[in-house]
């Protein structure tokens, strides 16, 4: 995973690189090795990764190893059934509320008319349900202590 990551910076690098280059650079302003180093920067503080339901179970089972039949199989199961019940009850149009994490529920999104850039015709697209999280404070203020803004 590592390596596709630096892949796709490496690329997203050379192909800016090749655009700076192909531009008329202004003496006033900085170098293009500095622009490139600054957008590299830039990438590379962006790496967001993506934690799946397998990792989490294996932390799960990790974490409560004096828990009895307890395996990363029967971890995954439970987490699944969870949040296929949240999603049930959300689209039964319930609120479910997780003490300390958040709210789930369905909010009303309003019907808009608009145009269409390609036909340049009107079209109107219909009010619907949609699911909405919000995080509870005690959430919000973890992520908040955790993550600094560079």
């Amino acid at each position: 995973m590592a390596n596709l990551i630096d892949s796709i910076i490496n690329l997203t690098y050379d192909k800016i690189k090749d655009d700076l280059e192909s531009e008329e650079t202004n003496k006033k302003d900085i170098t293009i090795s500095e622009k490139i180093n600054k957008v590299k920067e830039t990438i590379m503080s962006k790496k967001i990764t993506t934690v799946t339901v397998s990792q989490i179970a294996k932390e799960l089972v990790e974490k409560n190893k004096d828990v009895q039949g307890l395996n990363v199989e029967v971890a995954q199961k439970i987490i699944n059934e969870l949040f296929g019940l949240i999603k049930d009850h959300v689209a039964n149009g319930e609120r479910v509320s997780i003490v300390r994490f958040g709210n789930f529920e369905p909010r009303l999104q309003q019907g808009r008319e608009g145009i269409n850039n390609i036909t340049k015709k009107p079209f109107k697209s219909p009010s619907k349900y949609v699911p909405k999280f919000e995080a509870s404070d005690k959430f919000k203020e973890q992520v908040a202590a955790t993550l600094k803004p560079e």
